[in-house]
């Protein structure tokens, strides 16, 4: 398995080169991209949120708290006085810190279906809808920004795989296989929770049309091939300010 700081790295910068690329397309204002870089990132350190006292869980549900409430409380900062936007911060950090993250402790096991590729799919989808439907994202964004969650959620599972591997090719851990799964056969209702819940939040998500069009086009995938490297001079206008 790998440890905290691979994985936050491994996350980190595989979502900042998709960021990066989306925004030199012109595709992702600076904001959103840096946006979405966040919440990559977050997704690279969430599969390990079912470990009750592992480093992502104690430093990532904090900081997710934190962050979502504040986040939250900016979106309502034209509606509301000082005072009160106080106290929405405090009742979603503490509503998430003792009642969303708690229960998860109590009901997740490490390596459990937490840590499959349809759970992250269904992080992923969570986060489209509060995009859209708390923080009023356009739908595009929103499902990108639901992307780049399971993008980082699948870096996470993978590096765990790889990290099981013996490079030389002569034997596996025995945590092989329990990281980039789509069904956990010992838990089998977990599992089926967590393909219910993906259909469900599926089949009520808003338009999925736009993304696909812009984001399935084979042109706009041919373009990452031409930012690669620079047309002429590298560096030309680096100190044009």
């Amino acid at each position: 398995m790998a440890n905290f700081q691979g994985h936050i790295t491994g996350a980190a910068i595989g979502s900042g080169v998709l960021s990066s690329g989306l925004l030199s397309l012109g595709l992702l204002s600076t904001p959103e991209a840096s946006v979405a870089f966040l919440i990559g990132t977050m997704g690279g350190l969430s599969p390990d949120l079912d470990s009750d006292n592992s480093t992502p869980f104690v430093i990532g549900t904090k900081l997710f708290s934190i962050f979502l409430a504040f986040a939250v409380m900016f979106s309502k900062a034209s509606d509301y006085s000082l005072i009160e936007m106080a106290i929405i911060w405090l009742v979603i950090y503490f509503f998430l810190k003792f009642v969303v993250f708690t229960t998860l402790k109590k009901f997740t096991k490490h390596r459990g279906m937490f840590h499959s590729v349809p759970a992250g799919m269904v992080g992923g989808m969570l986060i489209v809808y509060s995009s859209f439907y708390l923080f009023e994202v356009i739908g595009v964004i929103a499902w990108l920004y639901g992307f780049f969650f399971f993008f980082g959620y699948l870096i996470h599972l993978l590096m765990d795989e790889f990290v099981s591997l013996n490079l030389m090719g002569k034997s596996m851990k025995r945590s092989f296989g329990t990281a980039f799964k789509f069904y956990n056969k010992r838990d089998k209702i977990g599992s089926i929770s967590v393909y219910v819940s993906l259909i469900l939040l599926i089949y009520f998500a808003p338009s999925f049309s736009e993304f696909a069009n812009i984001f399935g086009d084979v042109e706009v995938l041919k373009s990452f091939a031409y930012i690669i490297l620079p047309e002429g001079v590298w560096f030309e206008n680096f100190f044009n300010f």
